[in-house]
């Protein structure tokens, strides 16, 4: 040790560099109070990165007002066409200079020390991804009954499993991580490329960070999550009928294809084992099963019947007997 240093700042972990990238669409209804919460943060960003979608309503206008004067450096661009919220996302995240890289939505408020415990979480757990809940309020600012983690669900169980390195086998049956509420390591993106933009980022994200076992959690709300009707993404809970409802046919179609995007990038990585290939491959067959089903009521529940009882889909990749219900009611509306 050099004479005359510190031996506790040589034991204290380097900070690493922070990147928050905004992606902005028609949001000057709320956006300036989202802007002013990352201004306030008492962990600055190394960088801020807006990247706007085509805005209509004065946005990019109003977020320039807002960030003159920034203490930390700060960009914007307006996209030449329109990318919609993944595309967009997956853009930024090819900008981004940090080590670490913070999405922000434009219609939420952040904790003043939001990006501090990501960067602390991230450099004391040795984590690729931190995840944290949020208070629910309404486009009036009003706080709503419950938080983000109450809404998705996310129960304590699965909470468990995923601080215990089992975050897959949740991930699998559904998302439990939003990008407004996350955190993660650059380096992530790189079993990734290209980075799928046919699905959302925050998914993409936690499944390869799944797989190598590497997500944690700040198990509390850190800033506030708005619902105002007009979310790109929202939140839906797969127990609540109404929602329950919201599920189609190409939902699954979808989900088939960003997933096998998914398991073919982190195969090519070499991050897939045979158990975790497995498991990722037979979550793809279950929605395909589930986008065929037909619409005639009785050849619908004999395959539903059949799925039920000869194999453990249901259970592992759905919601158990609410999704068979679903599934009967409702069949594959095309």
């Amino acid at each position: 040790m050099v004479p005359g240093a510190d031996p506790a700042a040589a034991a204290r972990p380097v900070e690493p560099s922070l990147s928050v990238v905004m992606a902005t669409y028609n949001g000057a209804r709320f956006v300036e109070e989202q802007v002013r919460s990352v201004l306030a943060q008492d962990r600055a960003p190394d960088e801020l990165i807006v990247a706007d979608d085509g805005s209509t309503d004065g946005t990019v206008a109003l977020v320039e007002r807002l960030l003159a004067g920034a203490p930390f450096p700060w960009r914007l661009g307006v996209n030449p066409t329109r990318l919609g919220p993944a595309g967009n996302f997956a853009a930024l995240f090819r900008l981004a200079r940090g080590e670490v890289i913070v999405p922000c939505d434009q219609d939420d408020r952040w904790a003043p020390d939001k990006l501090r415990r990501i960067a602390d979480h991230l450099s004391a757990h040795g984590c690729d991804i931190v995840v944290h809940d949020a208070h629910l309020v309404g486009a009036d600012g009003r706080r709503r009954r419950g938080t983000l983690w109450s809404r998705i669900p996310f129960p304590d169980a699965e909470r468990r499993a995923v601080g215990t390195g089992d975050a897959l086998r949740v991930l699998l049956r559904h998302n439990v991580v939003t990008g407004a509420a996350m955190g993660f390591r650059s380096g992530l993106l790189r079993a990734l490329e290209p980075f799928p933009e046919t699905g959302m980022h925050d998914y993409t994200l936690a499944l390869a960070a799944a797989v190598a076992g590497r997500i944690c959690l700040i198990d509390e709300p850190v800033g506030e999550y708005r619902l105002h009707g007009a979310n790109a993404a929202g939140v839906w809970s797969a127990w609540r009928i109404p929602d329950l409802c919201r599920r189609t046919g190409a939902t699954d179609r979808a989900g088939v294809l960003h997933l096998e995007q998914v398991a073919e990038r982190l195969e090519r990585a070499g991050m897939l084992d045979e158990r975790t290939s497995r498991a990722m491959h037979e979550r793809v067959d279950f929605l395909r099963y589930r986008a065929a089903l037909p619409r005639s009521f009785p050849a619908r529940a004999r395959l539903v019947v059949r799925e039920w009882a000869r194999h453990d889909g249901y259970r592992s990749f759905a919601s158990g007997t609410l999704s068979v219900a679903r599934d009967l009611a409702l069949g594959s509306p095309r």
